[in-house]
């Protein structure tokens, strides 16, 4: 460990306090906090109230200056509250103790060098061993994640031998579960298309399917707010348009079939986030205080697009953040241990070209995010390019215009409600492309038919 003979170890006490000070004013904070541990303080009796503060928040249990009173000096307490900060720089103050510790213990590192080679210790196994310890510091190894090939074997075998085990959550819809699998913990599944193509339609419903068979799921909707999600499940469950419950002019029936749809839904395992403008610190914290307080087994993020960069990434300009930005929901569905579906906006390419079925080529400024998705699925639905009839060129005849105007009619009615996900990635499987119908006015989409 680091002596301090000739100067203070690195540490920033005021930083701690302020740190403590916020999390005991609002526990939720703790979630922010990244990897911060009771280790990582260095002021005098920080390290405890910090273990404290886990434990309590861990337990479900509010932790504040009154409940640490009879644990706890009081003075200590009253400085602590005394320093609080706003909860913005909360996880950059985290950053900070963590940096110094590490600094502490790279300096401990390096007299344990020094007075070993000076006592005539082997200089190459004083240099591998402390590279070991570097590697583990700087890199945050986590040596408890570590497991042989031969565990890793029994564990896959311990499943088969289980006959009641279905491994993985159902999407819900048979041909994409055959295709990529049911979804499983620590992946993370890329749902991609242009607007208006249904991608946050088609994530909405995989997670509602999951919520029937009883999986936690947590919905961080960048984009849409809870009410709108809410008309949808009601939708997907009443088969009543979406416009028809927004306008509220519902016919007897359908008022009856609503009621039922509701009765349907109530207690369902789904909790929806409609704030904007998120940074991926703020949806890890979410996704783990939606772990431990409701039991997570699904998180849905909608869209990466609009995920907002942390200020050390926005200044490297937008593929950079986003390539960061899908890194962190690689890393989140690690931690968590959960499958992530992650949807994603396709760039503009896609309008301009002849053919408009999207490619891995069309995913938006980062080539990252191909790299951390386990499965890709590009949504595409042909009749969204065919709104409009076609109008007549200068100079066209009469009979060739006829004949463009038969050709887009035909081509209308054989893509009507006809919807495909191309599955361009699939890293344990082939890619292909299943074939959905799409029935617009819930929103929704269904097998097609054999």
């Amino acid at each position: 460990m680091f002596d301090g003979a000739s100067s203070p170890p690195p540490g920033n006490v005021q930083a701690e306090m302020s740190l403590l000070g916020a999390c005991l004013f609002n526990n939720k904070l703790v979630d922010r906090c990244g990897p911060l541990a009771p280790k990582h303080f260095i002021g005098e009796g920080l390290a405890e109230v910090f273990a404290a503060l886990q434990e309590g928040v861990a337990q479900g249990r509010t932790v504040d200056g009154v409940s640490l009173a009879g644990c706890f000096d009081k003075a200590l307490l009253a400085s602590l509250m005394a320093a609080y900060v706003a909860p913005e720089v909360v996880p950059e103050y985290s950053r900070v103790i963590v940096s110094l510790s590490k600094a502490r213990d790279l300096l401990g590192i390096a007299d344990s060098i020094t007075a070993t080679i000076r006592t005539g210790g082997d200089a190459s196994a004083v240099a591998s061993d402390a590279i070991s310890q570097i590697d583990r510091i700087v890199q945050g190894v986590a040596t408890q994640n570590t497991t042989t090939l031969d565990a890793a074997i029994s564990s896959v075998f311990k499943d088969l031998e289980n006959p009641n085990r279905t491994a993985g959550i159902s999407t819900g819809f048979p041909s994409i579960d055959r295709r990529i699998g049911r979804l499983d913990p620590g992946l993370v599944y890329v749902i991609a298309g242009r607007p208006g193509m249904g991608k946050s339609a088609l994530a909405h419903e995989i997670c509602l399917s999951a919520a029937r068979e009883g999986t936690g799921v947590l919905e961080l909707s960048l984009e849409m707010s809870d009410k709108q999600l809410a008309r949808r499940a009601l939708s997907i469950a009443s088969g009543i348009p979406i416009n028809a419950i927004k306008r509220g002019n519902l016919t007897n029936g359908q008022a009856q079939a609503l009621m039922e749809a509701r009765k349907e839904l109530k207690g369902l395992p789904l909790m929806i986030d409609d704030a904007g403008s998120q940074t991926p610190t703020m949806i890890a914290a979410k996704a783990r205080e939606a772990r431990r307080r409701h039991g997570l087994g699904l998180l849905m993020i909608d869209h990466l697009n609009l995920m907002r960069a942390e200020d050390a990434d926005a200044k490297h300009g937008g593929t950079w953040a986003v390539g960061r930005a899908s890194n962190a929901v690689l890393a989140i569905a690690k931690e968590c241990n959960v499958p992530v579906i992650l949807c994603v906006q396709l760039n503009r390419g896609v309008e301009s070209r002849e053919d408009k079925r999207p490619t891995l080529a069309d995913l938006r400024q980062s080539g990252d995010i191909e790299q951390d998705a386990y499965a890709v699925g590009l949504v595409y639905r042909p009749e969204y390019y065919l709104k409009n009839e076609p109008e007549q060129r200068e100079g066209e005849s009469p009979s060739h215009f006829q004949e463009r105007i038969s050709a887009w009619h035909d081509a209308r009615e054989r893509s009507s409600g006809a919807a495909e996900i191309i599955w361009a990635k699939v890293r344990d499987g082939e890619p292909g492309v299943d074939h959905l119908k799409f029935f617009a006015p819930t929103a929704t989409f269904t097998e097609v038919a054999a």
